[in-house]
């Protein structure tokens, strides 16, 4: 298995109560791809470099985990489809 790290960039107008349950749902979406989560950080909100969807701010979030290709796929994709996600950024380390 390969190891991968993930930013990824929400809204940062999400309550709490709305961020954890899509934070477990990207760490249960590597367990079900036979994936190993190595680690999950919550690097909070910060400042954009340039505006995403009219926003200047995101929270942001570290994945390093190791995988298959189809454990990156299935993020991805999962990344992609929520509104709530503004930016992501796979990287093979």
């Amino acid at each position: 298995m390969k190891r991968y790290e993930t930013v990824i960039i929400v809204d940062p107008d999400l309550s709490e109560d709305v961020r954890l349950p899509l934070f477990e749902k990207f760490r249960e979406t590597i367990s079900q791809q036979q994936g190993e989560l190595i680690a999950f950080e919550e690097w909070g909100s910060q400042k954009l470099a340039y505006e995403v969807r009219k926003k200047m701010r995101g929270f942001y979030v570290r994945v390093d985990y190791c995988g298959a290709g189809k454990a990156v796929d299935e993020l991805e994709r999962q990344c992609r489809l929520d509104d709530r996600v503004l930016k992501y950024l796979n990287c093979l380390t």
